[in-house]
């Protein structure tokens, strides 16, 4: 092993002397394009982010990149090199291919030996040869994701949700991250991203796997996305995320991956209050083992819950006109609190109300917005929106119209989180309810039901 490292350290001496020799005879670095966001009265509130009166401007960056592309091509002739491969392949006789595990080592080295003095390179280059020979022990690697969200601020500066999983209020530094002008279409393209898509909170990750995990990183982004998304009413969604690791020879899930940069802000927003940061804790971490796989990864498999879920994901993010929204909303407790398609709304509205009774919620309240909200389905289903007349009358009784809305969403929610979180059939399910309408002992049963499963104490 001590062999192995000298020769590696040797290696890197070899390249910063190449490093050298290239700055020596010419090499300079070229200019790269960034465009630079500048937040003026930067604002955080239950809202968000509020960057007001920024602009962008251009700005250059020096790079060392095509002169460390040129380096490394002369790196595999280097006879440190083949010295160092051989020996690897002699000491980690699980690597594959040792030549090629050393050219990952000598392309984080090379940008070192350009950008700082010699001393410098050997102090840091040293960290990377540790880190290094971790992964040609196939030991464990630490996997990192920088999570940009909407739909959920804070109270708290930062809570630590637990399992490597850290939530935030976004911070104006976070508006201010350099972009490549060169990735998007145009200079506009990144003003409006950075204009018009504020994150509203920043969550990181971090978990520890074995080598060569596939996609274990981007799934626990996605499952927590999912988890805060089912924690209260909100537009929850990732605008974008990184994926690192601190791996030097293995795939690394390296970049960046977000959704559509022209979506608008989120409809729905919710804040985490200090009061409730308990509670949250608690519900990440049950949630965490607990939700199904198909609700945050791609699945083929369609169920009741799946259907739930797509159609509360598609009120809150794709359906636009008021009314599409709630019909969305409907057919998504349709699909749990229904077996029939003909059944009556009355027996929909009856036993929604019933399990928000147990969830603290008003059941009387539960059954007139049901009520109203399924008169705004049919409504829609017969290819009908609501006239200026009946919009007035609703707003004069509900003050604003979206409490019906944010209400329905809320019961879809909670009933997406009962569906899963009782280990209990959708027939089964209902006619405990039905039987609960009419049995003070079932209606018992039903409550000890939500109450092992810990659903009343998460919500």
């Amino acid at each position: 092993m001590r062999e192995t490292e000298e020769s590696i350290s040797r290696l890197i001496a070899a390249i910063n002397d190449l490093a050298e020799e290239a700055k020596a005879s010419g090499a300079e670095p070229e200019e790269e394009l960034f465009l630079q966001w500048r937040c003026k009265n930067f604002k955080y509130s239950e809202k968000g982010a509020d960057a007001g009166g920024s602009s962008g401007d251009y700005i250059h960056r020096k790079s060392w990149g095509q002169a460390s592309a040129r380096l490394l091509e002369k790196i595999p002739d280097l006879p440190t090199f083949k010295e160092a491969a051989e020996l690897i392949a002699q000491t980690f006789p699980n690597i594959q291919d040792a030549k090629e595990a050393l050219l990952h080592y000598a392309r984080h080295v090379v940008g070192l030996s350009f950008e700082g003095n010699a001393n410098h390179v050997q102090a840091e280059a040293g960290k990377i040869k540790q880190r290094f020979i971790r992964d040609l022990q196939n030991l464990a690697i630490t996997f990192q994701s920088r999570v940009e969200l909407q739909g959920i601020t804070l109270e708290s500066n930062i809570i630590m949700i637990g399992n490597g999983v850290t939530i935030r209020q976004t911070r104006q530094e976070d508006l201010e991250i350099p972009v490549r002008a060169q990735w998007w279409p145009g200079i506009w393209a990144g003003v409006q991203e950075q204009r018009f898509n504020f994150p509203s909170a920043i969550v990181h990750v971090e978990l520890q796997a074995d080598p060569q995990p596939t996609g274990i990183l981007q799934r626990k982004v996605e499952q927590y996305v999912a988890i805060l998304r089912l924690f209260d009413v909100g537009g929850v969604r990732a605008l974008k995320y990184t994926l690192s690791s601190d791996s030097i020879i293995e795939p690394s899930p390296g970049g960046t991956l977000g959704s559509n940069p022209r979506h608008l802000p989120a409809r729905e927003i919710f804040l985490i209050k200090k009061s409730d940061e308990e509670r949250f804790k608690r519900f990440c971490r049950t949630l965490s083992v607990a939700l199904p796989q198909e609700l945050y990864f791609s699945s083929s498999k369609m169920s009741p819950l799946t259907i739930a879920h797509d159609r509360y994901k598609e009120a809150l993010f794709d359906a636009i006109v008021f009314e599409n929204r709630i019909a969305t909303a409907m057919m998504g407790l349709e699909a749990l609190f229904l077996l029939d398609t003909q059944e009556l709304s009355y027996r929909l509205g009856t036993r929604v109300s019933k399990i928000m009774s147990f969830l603290k919620r008003n059941p009387f309240e539960v059954r007139d917005f049901m009520k109203t909200a399924y008169s705004i389905r049919s409504t829609f289903a017969h290819g009908s929106v609501l006239t200026h007349k009946e919009k007035k009358r609703l707003e004069g009784r509900y003050k604003d119209m979206n409490r019906i809305l944010t209400a329905i969403l809320d019961y879809l929610r909670l009933g997406i989180l009962l569906s899963f979180l009782t280990n209990v059939s959708k027939e089964e399910l209902l006619e405990l309810i039905d039987d609960a309408l009419i049995d003070n002992n079932k209606s018992v049963e039903l409550q000890n039901k939500l109450t092992v499963a810990g659903l009343i104490d998460l919500v």
